[in-house]
């Protein structure tokens, strides 16, 4: 939720927050889905492997999203560093 407070603008942080929480609940959803499917289709160690994959997976889309929007605030503020300033007239 920091992350998309952060970059979301004024504006629009109502729907960017609403944006984050349906993902959520579309992960849980989907991560309930594909468990309860390992539980019946694979053997029961593989099926352990599944919860520990989910998390290792969401770690590295969140590390990834989090890395990106340091790096593109970062290059924003340099670009807009090189802008000239129209004269105070």
């Amino acid at each position: 939720m920091t992350l998309i407070q952060g970059t979301v603008p004024a504006a629009r942080l109502n729907e960017g927050m609403t944006l984050a929480v349906t993902a959520l609940l579309t992960g849980i959803a989907a991560g309930s889905a594909a468990a309860g499917w390992a539980a019946e289709h694979l053997p029961h160690p593989a099926a352990f492997t599944v919860p520990p994959a989910a998390a290792l997976l969401a770690a590295a889309a969140a590390s990834t999203a989090v890395v990106g929007t340091k790096w593109r605030r970062g290059r924003a503020s340099s670009d807009t560093e090189r802008v000239p300033t129209p004269d105070a007239r």
